[in-house]
């Protein structure tokens, strides 16, 4: 194909036709620039499929650390229930201090735990650092996620 281009380039100038190879000049650029943005597209294409692909890894990503702390916060409610069914039953003298230690098969053991519930970031840590490159179609869970962390 360039064989043809550079035998017809040089017939053209050989006959002293410049009009006709100007045109042939700009037909020529008129290709090649149809051929940079035909890569433009291409390579755009990928990068938004690559983008694409990256923040559905990172969505599924926040949508683990939500389940975890979703687990978490149930263990944490769970244990606050227990404590206030022990302190109830303490102050209703149902159960006094000497029968809470005495019977080691009940769990009153479970009070002097600490409770501490940390939420997991990791997934939104890493959604934030990819802004940027997060495709427009995600901008709502953006700002939803913004108010949630």
């Amino acid at each position: 194909m360039i064989k043809l281009f550079r035998n017809t380039r040089r017939k053209l100038l050989a006959e002293n036709k410049f009009s006709k190879y100007l045109a042939y000049a700009i037909g020529e650029i008129f290709l090649v620039v149809v051929g940079i943005l035909i890569a433009l597209w291409i390579n755009n294409e990928n990068q938004e499929r690559i983008y694409e692909k990256k923040a559905e890894v990172i969505l599924k990503e926040i949508q683990r650390d939500l389940k975890k702390d979703i687990e978490s916060s149930r263990e944490v409610i769970n244990r606050f229930i227990t404590h206030d069914s022990i302190a109830k039953l303490l102050l209703w003298d149902k159960l006094t201090a000497d029968e809470m230690f005495a019977d080691e098969s009940k769990s009153y053991g479970i009070v002097f735990r600490d409770i501490t519930f940390k939420t997991s970031e990791n997934g939104y840590v890493n959604f934030k650092r990819n802004l940027d490159n997060i495709p427009t179609k995600y901008n709502s869970i953006s700002n939803e996620l913004k108010g949630l962390y």
